[in-house]
């Protein structure tokens, strides 16, 4: 049976009991590891999202990409079609506009849209949790498992998740999910998740 549901409405709870001052800390320790990777691997195309008040804050990510002729694109979900499409922005004012249905913020529809997901080096993911075997918990939506498996992206699938979103309990997985290649914390990860899997950051 699985084990999502429950643990999905558990680490929401969890995410709403942080102090501010701890997410934007970790955001930024989070967010120097990932300006880094891009840099270390000379990365120019990447999928990042725009970050809610609960999730990792991609803000210093996406303007060091926006300096560096980083090419950027963000997922814009179609509703009535169950589907998510990357969108190329420029500029965070005016490419971007708030989704009223899911309370979440993406690309204007008139954006350039990604026409290969081989053109993508990396995909960050906003995390709910993840376990030691690099299995993801999101929104419930299923909109980033649905996008790689139907495109066959083949490149770096990383999340980026504060410490307090590890979950000791394994993630029931089926067919559909996909398995990070990382996740990147602003902590060191317990051992039990270092001892299946080495860190490339």
């Amino acid at each position: 049976m699985e084990n999502k549901k429950l643990i999905r409405e558990r680490f929401l709870k969890i995410r709403k009991l942080l102090k501010k001052n701890y997410i934007i800390e970790s955001s930024e320790i989070i967010s120097e590891k990932i300006i880094f990777f891009i840099q270390k691997n000379n990365l120019k195309n990447i999928g990042i999202y725009i970050s809610n008040e609960y999730e990792i804050d991609t803000k210093k990510i996406l303007f060091f990409c926006l300096t560096n002729k980083i090419n950027i694109y963000i997922p814009r979900c179609e509703i009535n079609e169950n589907k998510m499409i990357f969108k190329k922005i420029k500029n965070l004012t005016y490419d971007l506009e708030k989704n009223q249905k899911l309370n979440i913020i993406q690309p204007i529809e008139k954006c350039e849209s990604l026409r290969n997901a081989k053109e993508l080096d990396a995909v960050f993911l906003p995390v709910v949790a993840f376990d030691n075997t690099l299995m993801r918990i999101g929104s419930g939506k299923g909109y980033y498992d649905r996008w790689f498996n139907e495109n066959e992206y083949k490149g770096y699938k990383i999340g980026l998740a504060q410490y307090t979103q590890f979950s000791n309990k394994k993630i029931d997985a089926n067919n559909f999910d996909v398995k990070l290649d990382e996740i990147v914390s602003e902590n060191n990860l317990p051992n039990s998740f270092l001892e299946n899997n080495q860190s490339f950051i």
